[in-house]
């Protein structure tokens, strides 16, 4: 990927990575509201969580190919506390935009994701998954 994409590749591999979390994020959020009956904020929740896990995962090992072990607690809880603080972000405006502004909710989560994502590239990039020289 690094000889096709040069130096976009970590851009397209966050892309990616971001892009099954939030996939993984919409299925449980659509089940479980449409088919489990769970009211939808929570079900925002319950699948921000999960696509939290799919998303750490994909990002420390693949996104930024750091595969050590010596760090990953401390990068588990800065990557959790700030995930903690977005997840507040994302329902607040999950919320807003479903009964504010009446957009449906799978709109506004995507919406939601979107902003999010862009700021937490950033993050993860300089603060979580720093290559150590």
């Amino acid at each position: 990927m690094d000889k096709v994409f040069g130096r976009y590749a970590i851009i397209v591999r966050y892309l990616t990575s971001g892009g099954t979390a939030f996939g993984a994020n919409i299925v449980v959020l659509y089940v479980l509201t449409e088919y489990v009956g769970v009211y939808y904020l929570f079900s925002v929740v319950l699948a921000f969580l999960f696509g939290l896990i799919v998303s750490f995962l994909m990002m420390k090992h693949w996104t930024f190919q750091d595969g050590s072990y010596e760090e990953v607690n401390r990068q588990a809880a800065v990557y959790f506390g700030i995930a903690l603080f977005n997840l507040v972000l994302n329902t607040t405006l999950v919320y807003l935009l479903v009964e504010a502004v009446h957009v449906w909710y799978v709109f506004s989560q995507v919406m939601s994701s979107l902003l999010i994502a862009i700021s937490s590239f950033f993050i993860y990039k300089h603060l979580i998954f720093v290559k150590k020289f």
